[in-house]
């Protein structure tokens, strides 16, 4: 009987410097990007993976990736050959994008490595995405998009990766929350890059992720139409402000699109930023599942906090749950930290100092057993 998989990769090649005649493609180690050689070699950790494949790819290209990719999964690996002049809308927007390129280029990005083609070839992602979902060949209801370069993790957590979002949510990762009034100006906004979201990495189940490709197509076009040539990235930014509710929450940088997702290991900071932000505004849900990625971390022993965002962590998270309605949760999470107390006498410590004001957040729980567990053990300490 054959395998049953939960989700599609959907990755894609091409060789965007020699199209382009790059003076620096064939220089080593030019600080702007890799060579061809190197970044085939590199597609290695992502071709290797058992999962169902579909990749788009330049036609002088395809003989050489289905050697990569082992043989034993040819059968669940689609590779879609298309030039250039194949990629959505390339023959009518392209000449008009290299034109804002020059008039209005972004300021701060290399125009050595974000070239016009780059820019545009980065932002055909969700048109491939896009286009392999309406083929579905392998029959999943989960696709996602992979840089052909990102780091590898093992096949077991790239499986937890896919099933770790809900059925309504896109998974993308966010450096730094982008404020809508912040967008309202297209132009303005598009002067330079933010590095508020990530691209290298996002996923979701069929329905969200179409509407996610749709909304990006939209807003790639309407930035051409204004005068802009802007990159994958800065594009997903202005998405994701006007569309927060559906992005499962994910923060981290580049380097974290994957190693972020199950539990936070890297850039913390990133993560306590944007947890002030989303608890401060109200934003429950994005609270909430900020904290169980970095309490995960902690228990993972990934990362190392001071007591003040331990507090957050867990007080946070119960606040945030408590206006979910997810009042079992609470009990857990207050249970947890209270044993967490136990055995961290610095937290102890920190709590004690403000013992009055959380009290009487807990308090709110009516339960008269969980109260008395605590009051006991801070009067102790006093």
């Amino acid at each position: 009987m054959d395998k049953v998989y939960d989700y599609t990769l959907v990755m894609a090649w091409y060789d965007v410097r020699e199209k382009e005649n790059n003076p620096l493609r064939t220089v080593n180690d030019n600080k702007e990007f890799c060579l061809l050689d190197k970044y085939i070699e590199k597609s290695r950790n992502l071709m290797e993976k058992e999962c169902p494949l579909i990749m788009f790819i330049e036609p002088r290209f395809e003989e050489i990736f289905w050697k990569i990719r082992p043989a034993h999964l040819h059968h669940i690996t689609r590779l879609i050959p298309k030039d250039f002049d194949d990629l959505y809308r390339y023959s009518d927007l392209f000449p008009k994008f290299s034109e804002n390129y020059l008039k209005n280029p972004v300021q701060n990005l290399h125009k050595e490595k974000f070239t016009p083609l780059y820019n545009f070839v980065v932002n055909q992602k969700v048109e491939w995405v896009r286009e392999a979902i309406l083929w579905n060949p392998f029959n999943t209801e989960r696709f996602g998009w992979a840089d052909i370069r990102l780091h590898d993790i093992d096949m077991d957590e790239f499986n937890q990766i896919f099933a770790h979002f809900p059925e309504d949510r896109v998974i993308i990762t966010q450096s730094w929350y982008t404020n809508p009034d912040e967008v309202v100006d297209r132009y303005h906004w598009y002067i330079g890059t933010r590095g508020k979201v990530c691209a290298g990495f996002f996923a979701g189940y069929i329905k969200p992720l179409l509407k996610f490709c749709e909304l990006c197509r939209k807003e790639f076009e309407n930035s051409i139409n204004i005068g802009c040539a802007v990159t994958d990235e800065m594009i997903y930014s202005v998405v994701v402000a006007e569309n927060l509710n559906l992005f499962e929450p994910h923060i981290g940088d580049y380097g974290d699109v994957l190693h972020n997702i199950i539990c936070n290991r890297n850039n913390t900071w990133f993560s306590v930023n944007y947890l002030n932000w989303a608890y401060n505004n109200g934003h429950h849900y994005y609270t909430h599942k900020i904290c169980e990625n970095l309490r995960k971390g902690i228990f993972e022993h990934n990362i190392g906090v001071g007591q003040s965002e331990i507090h957050k962590i867990w007080f946070y998270n119960y606040v945030a749950c408590y206006w979910l309605n997810k009042r079992d949760t609470c009990l857990e999470i207050l249970e947890e930290y209270y044993d967490l107390l136990l055995n961290n006498e610095p937290q102890r410590n920190y709590v004690a100092s403000i013992w009055s004001f959380f009290k009487s957040m807990i308090d709110y729980m009516h339960n008269s057993e969980l109260m008395s567990k605590y009051e006991s053990f801070f009067e102790k300490i006093e």
